[in-house]
């Protein structure tokens, strides 16, 4: 995996909140994560997980060595340490699946895991966000608000219940 990070991309990160990576686990390690996945699936399906536990974030451990090398290469920790400015960086893990078969503890179908919590004013992050679960009409990819890391919580919140009544 090769991943430089120019100027120009800290720029935008820091105008902005985010900026886009074409593939870089490249083919080879897509097919990889893609394989484990289909391959852990089934288990996972079957596995009753306390109902503390988010299931998406079971499967992505239940992937397991493909995931956790992506997630902690070299090459993506010093991204994240140039992004922020600070050595001292956390590696979280995020889930992965098909969201419209996800099933909340109490048996309620979820449209969407979730699998993410903004950043803002007070908390610099890098989150890496894949699109290793499939995005249709039932489960939307994320929705970005550029620069919204810069502004108040319920302004940015307002802006949203605004989007979704002008796009749906």
């Amino acid at each position: 995996m090769a991943l430089e990070i120019t100027e120009i991309q800290i720029a935008h990160f820091e105008r902005n909140g985010f900026f886009l990576v074409p593939n870089p686990l490249g083919a080879a390690g897509m097919r990889e994560v893609d394989f484990r996945q289909q391959e852990v699936e089934p288990e996972w399906q079957r596995t009753e997980f306390p109902t503390e536990f988010n299931r998406g974030a079971c499967q992505f451990f239940l992937v397991g060595e493909p995931l956790l090398r992506m997630v902690e290469a070299p090459e993506i920790l010093v991204a994240a340490r140039r992004i922020l400015g600070h050595q001292d960086i956390h590696v979280g893990a995020c889930g992965l699946g098909d969201a419209s078969k996800t099933v909340a503890a109490d048996g309620r179908p979820q449209q969407q895991v979730h699998w993410h919590a903004d950043g803002g004013p007070d908390v610099r992050q890098v989150s890496l966000r894949t699109a290793l679960d499939r995005h249709d009409t039932s489960n939307a990819p994320l929705r970005v608000l550029p620069g919204s890391q810069h502004r108040a919580r319920d302004e940015v919140a307002a802006e949203l219940v605004q989007l979704e009544l002008a796009t749906g």
